[in-house]
């Protein structure tokens, strides 16, 4: 019966042992606690915090492209008259949708986006510190904060731009002066490729 008791005693803590030692080093728990603690926050400090920007685009009211529509109809002299408002209607939805994916074909090639980075002084400074070679690849990276995300519905299809930035201002702003200046370019495609078919028909 005693050796079992004995055995039993070997298996237990002694918490007051063990208060002593933490006592005893408690300098050093401190210490290590502090400079655990300044390495985390300098680490949390360093890191940049990005914000998710979402901007919606939906497609445009179709009577906006109704101009387009009767310039290409009367470009196209071989295509039929469209009878119907139906027939006329889905035509313009065509109109509409095809503009929308050429506008996010433009977007997304990060063209316009990557000349409006380098107009922000944050990326200019770090890409100037790169070698010419790499300077390109770094600027790419900045872009590819740009995702576009398609939601389809039974009646419309809608995107979604989402653009990761560490200051929420700054990333409406590049927001904004990309989508103007790609739309910039599309209308000015779309117009020459009006002024060829023109040409051609001539």
């Amino acid at each position: 019966m005693k050796k079992n008791t004995h055995i039993y005693h070997e298996n237990e803590i002694d918490l007051i042992n063990l208060f002593k030692i933490i006592w005893d080093d408690k300098i050093k728990i401190l210490i290590f606690t502090i400079i655990s603690f300044l390495i985390g926050f300098g680490y949390s400090y360093q890191i940049p915090n990005n914000y998710l920007n979402s901007l919606v685009i939906k497609k445009s009211d179709n009577f906006q492209f109704n101009t387009l529509n009767h310039l290409e109809k009367l470009l196209k002299k071989n295509q039929p008259n469209l009878p119907n408002q139906t027939n006329q209607t889905n035509q313009t939805n065509q109109t509409n949708q095809k503009i929308l994916n050429r506008f996010f074909n433009e977007l997304i090639d990060y063209e316009e986006l990557s000349i409006n980075l380098e107009n922000i002084k944050k990326v200019r400074k770090n890409i100037a510190k790169l070698p010419i070679e790499n300077q390109e690849k770094k600027l790419f990276q900045y872009a590819k904060s740009l995702e576009i995300v398609k939601l389809a519905k039974e009646d419309e299809t809608n995107y979604i731009i989402n653009f990761k930035w560490e200051n929420i201002d700054e990333a409406k702003e590049i927001l904004k002066n990309t989508i103007n200046l790609t739309l910039k370019n599309l209308e000015k495609s779309i117009y020459e490729e009006l002024e060829q078919s023109i040409e051609f028909e001539k």
